[in-house]
């Protein structure tokens, strides 16, 4: 193997490590065929490109050197530091196998054995439900509904593209742990953030800060195309300091970890003190916990019927459609090409396909209920992020300190 693919090798196995999104690096949108492609980490075919090079040394937190002479100690310094990682990589592993499988985890001799004689020792996983008699019931109750709502059910039409989702509880003891850890290094992020605005970093404290910014995806709360890293941080030096605001979240929105749903965890309530603070950092966890506990007793059904109609736009919508794809050159696409509706019905889980979660979907809907019923409490921001006319001139000075470019 040659030496730019040693080191893509050694990079990659860092974005793998910490769960990192590979877009922009390992993974491109292809505009025409609309899907994500794989392509090289660099851009040069015998040797790694200076651009890319800095690119990484930002979003990983090390120096040029480190990554070049591959640092094994230079990639650990945020996995010893935070716990989070090797507890996230856990919490990830468990809904992995129990949204799938009812029996217990294999342990990690078994894990070993199933590696070494897999004819000999295969991990077995029981299946957590039975979808062929969650197909029967929608079936069931989509021709009950037909009684009341005439043409609910197709007699002479198929079922296809059948999905069906919902949502499990799983124990993992180790979440208040997790949770902690992941609080510990928003607050690290947070302090940082203020000290860069007012003092220039040291090359540790730079790294550490990037690395954060870039795991967490953690960015401009107006320019949300822009990460807090320590280079935009200085741009936006003056703006920062001329709002003024003492309310991190008022000048940073962070975008990752939410989207795991860690309430998944039967222990998640068991800190409430602990849960507030997720929810002050992620004002829209409480919106998805309550989604979450619908969707953890319900099996929701998509598909679509053989005989179901396009779907289509208002005749002025699409008017302007097709106007917009004479001017670009395109062709109206055929009705019997456009997709087709989609039906979505929701069947209820038995109380044997519920387990024993009936105490923890109870603790979920109480966190959810209004403040004034004891649920949780949404926080105040000290400056909302779009309120008229703060936002305009929020980003005007944004746009200005960039030196006109957006």
């Amino acid at each position: 193997m040659n030496k730019l693919l040693e080191l893509s090798d050694f990079i990659e196995g860092i974005f793998d490590l910490y769960g990192m999104n590979k877009n922009n690096f390992f993974i491109e949108y292809d505009d025409e065929t609309n899907e994500f492609v794989e392509v090289p980490l660099f851009v040069g075919i015998e040797d790694y490109d200076e651009i890319t090079l800095k690119q990484l040394c930002v979003y990983l937190g090390m120096s040029e050197n480190e990554i070049l002479s591959k640092d094994s100690s230079a990639v650990k310094r945020m996995w010893n530091k935070y716990p989070f990682f090797q507890l996230f990589n856990e919490y990830n592993e468990r809904w992995y196998w129990f949204s799938r499988f009812k029996n217990e985890m294999p342990s990690p001799k078994e894990k070993l054995l199933n590696i070494l004689f897999e004819e000999q020792a295969p991990i077995i996983g029981v299946k957590r439900y039975n979808y062929k008699d969650v197909t029967t019931r929608m079936i069931s109750q989509l021709k009950e509904i037909d009684k009341i709502i005439p043409g609910t059910y197709h007699n002479n039409a198929e079922i296809t593209n059948l999905q069906i989702d919902t949502e499990v509880f799983f124990s993992f003891p180790d979440c208040a742990k997790m949770l902690h850890s992941f609080v510990e290094m928003v607050d690290r992020t947070k302090e940082l953030f203020f000290k860069a605005i007012e003092n220039d970093l040291n090359t540790e404290e730079i790294n550490e800060l990037n690395f954060l910014t870039s795991w967490l995806d953690a960015v401009d709360i107006m320019d949300t195309s822009t990460h807090i890293t320590y280079d935009n941080i200085k741009t936006y030096r003056k703006v920062y300091k001329e709002e003024n605001l003492t309310d991190f979240f008022s000048y940073v929105k962070i975008r990752n970890f939410v989207i795991a749903g860690p309430w998944r965890c039967q222990e998640f309530f068991d800190d409430m003190t602990l849960v507030q603070e997720f929810v002050n950092i992620f004002p829209q966890s409480k919106k998805e916990m309550h989604r979450f506990a619908m969707e953890v007793t319900k099996f929701a059904c998509h598909f679509v019927w053989s005989d179901a109609k396009p779907i289509t736009n208002s005749p002025e919508d699409e008017a302007m459609l097709s106007g917009f794809n004479a001017l670009i050159g395109e062709k109206d696409i055929p009705i019997d090409e456009q997709a087709q509706e989609l039906t979505l019905i929701y069947v209820d889980k038995t109380s044997e396909e519920m387990f024993d979660w009936s105490f923890y979907a109870e603790r979920l809907n109480a966190a959810t209920s209004p403040q004034s019923k004891g649920g949780l409490k949404l926080p105040v921001r000290e400056l909302e992020p779009y309120n008229y006319p703060d936002a305009i001139y929020r980003i005007e000075a944004r746009i200005e300190a960039r030196g006109g470019k957006h």
